[in-house]
């Protein structure tokens, strides 16, 4: 199995950088990453990241579905994520880790059906350093073809 899609170019900013510790604003993170199709032909791609552990009961979703992505035409990504006051000041101190699960999937030029990549990861960042994710795992699985066209009939009928 090969999974031609690969998740570069990791960066991140403080966005609302000072605010008074009373005030009832959230601190907001901006998150920047590049989907890179890695091949040398055009492919179709559904990607969904989830990042944890900012604010508390909240997981913030990016999610892409049915996007034509082109060789060496990175597919560009953003999140805001609200950070309580603590993590502001990790960002700003030491480094803020958080929590990213994502999974992509893409179809061929021949209409075949690539596999799952899951990456589960914590993407590391803070003031005046680089951005990355520190990967715990980058796993392949095989999408059954039948179950996805399955998905895709459900999605059309929602």
């Amino acid at each position: 199995m090969t999974q031609w899609v690969s998740v570069v170019n990791w960066q991140s900013s403080l966005v609302t950088l000072f605010i008074p510790s009373s005030s009832p604003e959230p601190r907001s993170l901006l998150v920047q990453f590049d989907i890179a199709n890695e091949s040398s032909f055009p492919l179709i791609a559904r990607f969904d990241f989830r990042f944890f552990g900012n604010l508390p009961n909240q997981v913030r979703l990016v999610s892409i579905q049915n996007t034509p992505m082109f060789p060496r035409k990175p597919y560009k990504c953003e999140v805001r994520l609200d950070l309580t006051e603590e993590q502001a000041k990790e960002y700003l101190n030491t480094a803020l880790r958080i929590a990213v699960h994502g999974e992509i999937a893409h179809v061929g030029v021949a209409k075949e059906q690539g596999p799952l990549m899951s990456i589960r990861g914590n993407l590391v960042c803070g003031m005046n350093r680089p951005t990355y994710l520190e990967f715990e795992s980058i796993s392949l699985t095989p999408i059954d073809p039948q179950q996805e066209k399955a998905k895709s009939e459900d999605e059309k009928a929602i």
